[in-house]
């Protein structure tokens, strides 16, 4: 089964509470079950100052107060 899994936070990239742990270790067990599982996540500056590595999979397009916005 293909999951895409979209959270606000996960795990060590982005943790403001219990959200990022479940965030993390969902997908991976959901792997070890066999499942095709990708994760999408906001990527916050606080993130980016980390110096992880991400790979852009999409570019989306979202109106915000009137613009069109990439997110």
């Amino acid at each position: 089964m293909k999951i895409l899994f979209a959270s606000s936070e996960v795990s060590p990239f982005a943790k403001t509470g219990g959200l990022a742990d479940v965030s993390y270790s969902l997908p991976k067990a959901l792997k070890r079950q066999g499942n095709d599982v990708s994760v999408i996540t906001p990527l916050y500056r606080t993130t980016i100052d980390k110096g992880y590595e991400f790979e852009n999979i999409i570019d989306l397009k979202v109106d915000h107060l009137g613009k069109t916005v990439t997110v």
